[in-house]
This record gives structure tokens, sequence and C-alpha cells, in this order.
């Protein structure tokens, strides 16, 4: 299930086309669904739901952003699929951004993977565009850290919301 955030804002389109290309590269992956949410978590619920109500064998989610966590997780337990991982009914849950809800779902083991936006590097990156573009606009784009249980030891430091007390998930 491949959730885009609102198909007018920039971001949310460049997060949909990157997994879109990657997801090209890997024959084992197929979209069976996408889902518009314009990044309102009630409309992500009953969207969740109804995909998985109409593909209960959907067996992996790309979450453009942990704002819109809670709603993936209360839609799979609405629908009988939210396992941890290590269970052979688990649902793989990728997100983006690193805030409080997804590095405690990552700890928790709710989902495998959160790409996490390094929000320390928006502000020295947007002085060198300025000084770099002068009077011409400049597009600039900052890589995300990708955390996960394997290296979440090693990484948690630099994501900003692993920093933060956990809110809004509860077993």
């Amino acid at each position: 299930l491949l959730m885009v955030g609102a198909l007018t804002d920039a971001n949310a389109i460049g997060r949909r086309n990157g997994f879109q290309a990657a997801a090209k590269k890997c024959a084992d992956i197929k979209i069976v669904q996408t889902l518009p949410t314009n990044w309102d978590p009630t409309t992500a619920l009953n969207g969740v739901t109804n995909a998985f109500q109409a593909n209960p064998k959907i067996n992996a989610i790309f979450d453009p952003s942990d704002y819109l966590l809670p709603a993936v997780v209360s839609a799979l337990k609405a629908t009988g699929h939210f396992q941890p991982a290590g269970n052979p009914a688990h649902v793989v849950v990728v997100t983006i951004d690193g805030d409080n809800n997804g590095c405690f779902a990552l700890r928790s083991k709710w989902i495998d993977a959160d790409v996490a936006t390094l929000v320390g590097s928006f502000g020295p990156s947007a002085v060198d565009a300025i000084l770099a573009a002068g009077s011409k606009p400049k597009v600039v784009q900052i890589p995300g850290l990708t955390l996960d249980r394997q290296n979440y030891a090693t990484t948690h430091a630099q994501v900003w919301g692993c920093a933060v007390p956990p809110n809004g998930f509860k077993k």
C-alpha cells in the first residue's frame, strides 16, 4: 500500500515519486493501491482500513509521514493486521520523519524503518542555498537517515524525535 500526502504538496509528490522509482527496481514489490491522504489522519485511517478490506493480503505499507502513523496503527488494529515485527502476520511499515511516534513505534517493533529528516541540516542548507543562488531560487534536497532496529542503537541520537517522549501510542 503506497500512501501519499497531499497531491498538491511538493514533499508528498517527491516522497511518492522516490518510492515508486525505487519500487520499480524491485520485482518483488507490487503496489496494489495508491492512497492519497491529503495529510489528514481521518482520511488515512479510512483509506488504510478500506485498502485492507479490499486487499487483505497487503503485506507492506509506505507511510509518507510519522504524523499519519497513529491512523495506520488504528487501521491495522481494526482490520486484525496489527502484529509486531517477528510475527509471521506482521505487516511491514516504513515511514518518514523520525518524530517521537516513529521512534517509539520502531523501538516497540510496530514498524520496520523510519527515514528521519535531519532537521538540524535545514537551516544551514537554506543559508548555503541563498548564498549560492544569489537572485535565482534554488531547490535543496537533504538526504534522510534510515533508522531501523539494526542500526537504532548507533543512529537514534541523530534523530530529533527519538529524544522526545512518545505520545499517542499505547499497546
